[in-house]
């Protein structure tokens, strides 16, 4: 064996450490790494799971401490009776029907009409007829004219409610200045009329005017009055 000169090592052997097997097995995994990437080594490639993976299949609702015990009692919804229902029912469709009525503003009465005549004219769309305290209020629209009717109580003559026709018939005892020859007080076939449009609404007429209207001795052939 050939021996260097002082017994010693030479330089490049001392600096040079041994290679253990660790260090072996780290050379040979390092070999496999991306020529390009030195971070990046083509390891064999394991089947895991994420944690996203996780969380798709598992879903943890996050609780206190306060809540870990806390007992979630859901109370059982009543249904009201058959009885309590139908009274529902009646109270709605009682609602329904007074709001379809015909409201009284300040006392007075506010009823439908069916028809309308001054005279020999006939009114083409016959309003709503308004009667408070002291007269009867309703717009007569004939031709193009539109005329707000104001007949107060105290100048009516024979005045008739007929339970049959469902109207109200009486005379004004002066001239009418927007109907001219159309309406002569004088004239025995010329009344002023108002059909109703329900029996109802007649009888709530009848019972309204009873002690408003003035009695008169009703002409001959008049039918039933107040």
């Amino acid at each position: 064996m050939q021996r260097f000169k002082g017994d010693s090592l030479p330089s490049y052997y001392i600096a040079t450490p041994k290679k253990s097997a660790s260090s072996l097995v780290i050379a040979d995994i390092q070999s496999h790494c991306s020529p390009t990437t030195s971070s990046t080594c083509d390891a064999p490639q394991h089947k895991t799971r994420s944690t996203q993976d996780d969380a798709k299949r598992v879903t943890v609702r996050p609780t206190s401490s306060n809540n870990r015990n806390h007992v979630v009692v859901k109370r059982r919804v009543e249904r009201p009776s058959l009885s309590a229902q139908l009274a529902s029912i009646g109270q709605q469709a009682q609602t329904l029907v007074e709001s379809l009525r015909p409201p009284n503003v300040g006392g007075d009465l506010i009823v439908p009409t069916s028809s309308m005549t001054v005279g020999r004219l006939e009114c083409k769309f016959p309003s709503p007829a308004r009667f408070d305290e002291t007269a009867c209020k309703y717009q007569f629209l004939v031709a193009s004219r539109d005329i707000a009717m104001v007949m107060y109580y105290r100048d009516m003559t024979q005045v008739t409610l007929d339970g049959r026709a469902t109207s109200l018939k009486f005379k004004i005892g002066h001239a009418l200045d927007e109907f001219g020859s159309d309406y002569d007080h004088r004239n025995r076939q010329h009344f002023i009329t108002i059909g109703f449009a329900s029996v109802t609404d007649f009888e709530r007429v009848r019972t309204f005017l009873r002690l408003r209207v003035p009695r008169h001795r009703r002409p001959p052939g008049a039918g039933s009055s107040n």
